[in-house]
Formats: C-alpha cells, structure tokens, sequence
C-alpha cells in the first residue's frame, strides 16, 4: 500500500540543508515508498521515527563526495569485491536500532553481502555497513554528524570516517575507542579494517 505521507518544503532551499519533518510514524515499507517518489530529497529516519530530509548538495559537494567514493570503490573493485562490496551515496540502510541512514559513503564486507537474499538487495538493507563516511557540508551542524557517527559506531559499524573540508579534519570513529581526530592530513589509512585502502584527501580538501 503506498502511503499518504507527503511534506512541503520552503522554497528556495540552501544547497545540503537537513530539516526535521512532521508527520506520522512510517513503516520499513512506507518509509522506501517515500524515497522512491521523491527521489531529489535525501531522508533519513531518527532511531525514535522522526523523519529528516536534505536538500541536494552543491557542485563543490558533489566533487568532494565522487573524491570520497572513488578511492573506496576502487579499492574494492581491484580485489575482486573478495572482501566486501561499496556502495553508492543514495543506499539506505536499516539500522538494528531502527534508524535508516543514507551515508555519504559505505562498504559492506563479504560476510554481509552474502548473508542478504538476492531477492531483498533491490530495497533498503537491515545492516549497518562495516565502513560508513559522512561529510560536513555548510547546512549541517557538526554536532548533528557526531551523533550520526556514534550511533554507526554503537550498531556494529567498524570504521567511520567523518570528513569537514571547512575544517581541513577527519574524524575517525572505531568501536570502543574515542574519535581519533586527524588535521589537514595527507592521507587516511583504513587499515587495519581495509587492508591497503588509503584516502588521499588533496581533493576532498
């Protein structure tokens, strides 16, 4: 059944602005409907079912992100995809605590990949990636995105990377470990998580 949730937005919108909708709480079902009809938005859903949504990024933004997803995707790619598979910055994911996130970047390993039936890898998927990354653009709060990060962190999330070209700064979120805060770096390694995988970080900065 599609559902009958629809929103307004003010117009115009800032480039990358996140804002917080009302509206009733959204079924798994529902909730991909939405997205699927209004395809332009970025939503996400809050572990308590508050719905958000952002706007489409700017030109400087989306060449940061393609500079983000490459590396990874190529990185992956070169080993066969034996390890795990990376996905693109539109996938959404289920998480156990019941958030749907939409990360910038996310790699899933081999284990998780296998272990979803052909049949559910066309929908959201119920997992948190292994790698996530998020990017801290002019219309979200940093605060907002550490939170965001944590929480990957506390649903099995094994290596978190949240980049603020603004700031020169890469944030690196690992499980029971604090965030490892890296400026202006050259590059980022993903080991021991991604044997060999380094993020150069000249055109993300």
């Amino acid at each position: 059944m599609k559902t009958a949730f629809e929103f307004r937005l003010p117009l115009p919108l800032e480039p990358g602005v996140r804002m917080r909708l009302r509206g009733p709480p959204l079924t798994d079902d529902d909730l991909f409907d939405l997205c699927q009809r209004h395809d332009i938005w970025r939503f996400e859903r809050e572990a308590d079912g508050q719905l958000t949504v952002e706007s489409p990024k700017g030109g400087m933004d989306g060449l940061r992100i393609v500079a983000l997803n490459y590396p990874i995707a190529r990185w992956s790619h070169e080993a066969g995809d034996r390890f795990g598979v990376a996905l693109g910055s539109n996938c959404g994911f289920f998480l156990p605590n019941g958030a749907m996130r939409t990360p910038i970047s996310a790699w899933v390993s081999r284990q998780q990949w296998d272990g979803i039936p052909n049949a559910e890898r066309e929908g959201f998927l119920y997992l948190c990636p292994y790698f996530v990354a998020e990017m801290k653009t002019l219309g979200l709060q940093r605060s907002e995105l550490e939170a965001i990060m944590a929480e990957y962190r506390d649903n099995g999330c094994q290596i978190g990377l949240l980049i603020d070209p603004a700031a020169r700064a890469v944030h690196v979120y690992r499980p029971g470990k604090p965030a490892q805060h890296l400026f202006d770096p050259d590059e980022v390694p993903g080991d021991p998580e991604l044997p060999g995988f380094v993020l150069k970080t000249q055109r993300i900065f």
